[in-house]
């Protein structure tokens, strides 16, 4: 893994992480009785919703959407343990492509406006109105980039 400038900032969230991930599948996630939290929570994400797949990996066109400097980032490893990070956009989109062991990852707005997620089968969920008409708009002008 490569090391970033002292001016990256990502920082784990131990302590916060429980109420801010209960927040989140409160606000984003269509809740059951037998509901795991985040994972797999793409599956499971509330209106309005837009799911998509593109033809190389999908973080290069996530990036482009996202307006925020600072987000959350919540990956799921391997034994399904969610990590919670608050982070800025360039060093979140630095690391994604180096940790290909994540079953899945989430990218939130911490408004709660909005949550990207990229699934085990690089398929991109996305919920929130600005989002998806971003990446609607920018799959109008980019066609040959996406699955049709």
């Amino acid at each position: 893994m490569q090391v970033y400038p002292t001016t990256s900032r990502l920082i784990c969230r131990f302590q916060a992480a429980k109420v801010e991930l209960e927040n989140i599948e409160n606000r984003f996630l269509v809740k059951n009785h037998y509901s795991h939290g985040l994972h797999w929570g793409w599956n499971k994400l509330k209106e309005p919703k837009l799911s998509m797949r593109f033809v190389d990996q999908p973080y290069q066109y996530i990036r482009e959407i996202i307006e925020d400097d600072v987000f959350w980032f919540i990956v799921e490893d391997l034994n399904d343990k969610l990590w919670m990070y608050e982070g800025e956009k360039d060093t979140i989109f630095e690391l994604i492509p180096e940790l290909c062991h994540l079953n899945e990852y989430y990218l939130v707005s911490k408004k709660y406006q909005w949550l990207i997620c990229e699934d085990h089968h690089e398929i991109v969920h996305l919920h929130g109105q600005e989002v998806i008409q971003r990446m609607i708009t920018y799959t109008q002008n980019n066609k040959d980039k996406i699955y049709q």
